[in-house]
């Protein structure tokens, strides 16, 4: 497993290590710049968990490969509007599994927003002056 160095936490893979017997073998990285300049130089990896949107960028340099979603007992149970995305999909082929969301912070003034809060309101141009956000 290519990830970053805090999915290392067995909290993580507890029930895969169970069914195997063993925890799976990992290589870490910093950030989505170093894991994609990791695989380019030639380092090889079963899986990959690729950051920072480079899944476009990855496949484009030849990076990953499709993934044969018939061998993947859950695929149906992902959320389908994610299967949609052009990271996870395009041609026809899916090259990645959508298993997260990221860690994105969203502070926002209570007493400035009348509406809902939730992360559509980060893409209103109203809210502009009273949201701030960090993507992961």
């Amino acid at each position: 497993m290519f990830d970053l160095s805090g999915y290392g936490d067995p909290g993580f893979f507890n029930a895969f290590a169970k069914k195997h017997g063993s925890a799976p073998g990992f290589s870490f990285f910093a950030d989505g710049l170093e894991g994609f300049n990791k695989l380019r130089s030639g380092f090889k990896a079963d899986l990959a968990d690729p950051r920072g949107g480079l899944t476009g960028k990855m496949r484009a340099a030849d990076l990953i490969k499709p993934i044969d979603t018939a061998q993947l007992k859950a695929w149906d149970e992902r959320l389908p509007a994610l299967a949609q995305l052009p990271e996870v999909s395009s041609d026809g082929q899916v090259c990645m599994l959508p298993f997260d969301r990221g860690r994105t912070g969203l502070v926002c003034r209570t007493d400035l927003v009348e509406s809902d809060i939730d992360l559509k309101v980060l893409a209103d141009p109203a809210t502009a002056p009273v949201m701030a956000g960090r993507p992961s």
